[in-house]
Parts: C-alpha cells; structure tokens; sequence
C-alpha cells in the first residue's frame, strides 16, 4: 500500500500563495494541539521564523535588489522549517489523510488511499414480479466505499459448491443445471426467461479496484 505525505509543492508557490499557505499551516497546527503533540518548533519559534520572512519580503518588495539577499536568506529559513514540520505531520499522520489535512499541509495526490477490500455481503433482496419466469434482485449499496460493481448469479435447483467461486473466479467442474449470471454493474438485477415452479439460488458479491468480495450466502426463491 502506498504511503501518503505532506508535499512540498509549497517551495514553487508565488510570494501570495506562500503567504496564505504560511497561515493556513499555523492555524492546521497550533490550534489542534491534542492532534500535533511535541512538535518539533513552538509555536513561538515558527512565529519568529514567519515574521522575520515577511519582514524581509515587504523589504524587498519596497526597495529591490537591495533587500534580496536578505529575503533569500529569510525564506530558506522559513523551507526548512516548513520542510521539518511537514516531515512530523507525514509521520504523524501514519497514512491519515485527515491528519494531514487539518495540518494545512497538502496530502500527495499520486498516493491517495486505495479502495477498501470489499467484504462479503450479507444482506440483499430478490423477489417475484407479476411477469412469469422473473426475478429481481437488489443490493443495498456498500457503504464507505467507491466505484463498485456488483454482480448476480442464479442456480437452478442447485446450490453453488463452497469451493466453486475462488478469488473472484466461479469454478465449474460440470454444469447439470443452469446457472444464471448477471454482468450488469448496477445493484438492481433483473433475470428473465427463468423456469417457472422451480427453486433458484441467488448470490452476490461486489468488485473495485483493489478486490473482489466473497460470494454471499444465497437466497432460496421459487420463480411463479
């Protein structure tokens, strides 16, 4: 799993964006002390060091070159200081987005948190619709999670073998009935064509990204 971090896209900022981006860590850090304990600066260091910077900035920006030595001196203090405290926010955070975001801090697009392993699903519906030889099927959407598929599979007059859906693979030494399949990503299934007066074995199971989730218990329904 990919580490996240606090960038350092802040050392490229323009003078406004950098200033606002100053603030935006001060306040992330100082106010939420029960968050950021044993910082490695007081808040008292990072207010000289910020202060001493913008000091030199309005300088330089008033009288020119003849400041700018003095600025570049001020905000290679300032890096390193923004560099140390968002090295601390990274270690804090132990791949806590939220963490880092409340540190005013900026957390690395590339390594957002990867979808969450899908869990087996245990509950959903499956019903008999006024037309002959249907069925419907829903699937209560999965919480805390994104872009999920969902899938539906029916068995006629048979249960599936436990050891027949492994990994996401549906494994069939020899098909003696029908089994119905729906690719469909949606969590509304709807088969037709069924046998009528006869028992199906519905079950469910979900992908994303990351897995594919165990095949649900199934539903027992006889199709009218």
């Amino acid at each position: 799993m990919a580490t996240l971090f606090c960038t350092k896209k802040y050392h490229r900022y323009t003078i406004d964006k950098l200033n606002s981006f100053i603030n935006r860590v001060e306040n992330g850090i100082y106010t939420n002390s029960t968050v950021f304990i044993n910082t490695p600066l007081t808040k008292i260091d990072f207010l000289t060091i910020k202060n001493a910077y913008i000091a030199a900035w309005a300088a330089y920006d008033l009288y020119g070159k003849t400041k700018k030595t003095q600025y570049a001196t001020n905000k290679k203090e300032l890096m390193i200081m923004l560099d140390l405290l968002a090295d601390y926010v990274t270690d804090l955070s132990k791949n806590d987005i939220s963490i880092i975001v409340l540190s005013g801090f900026e957390p690395s697009k590339s390594t957002q948190l990867k979808n969450p392993s899908l869990q087996k699903i245990l509950f959903f519906s499956a019903k008999i619709p006024n037309t002959s030889g249907e069925l419907l099927v829903e699937v209560p959407k999965l919480s805390d999670s994104r872009n999920i598929h969902y899938y539906c599979i029916c068995s006629e007059e048979k249960e599936l073998s436990p050891k027949s859906f492994i990994d996401g693979t549906l494994q069939m030494r020899s098909i003696d009935h029908m089994v119905y399949i729906n690719f469909n990503k949606m969590r509304k299934k709807h088969f037709k064509g069924l046998q009528s007066a006869t028992w199906y074995y519905v079950y469910v199971f979900a992908s994303n990204a990351t897995s594919v989730s165990p095949l649900s218990d199934p539903i027992k329904i006889m199709v009218g």
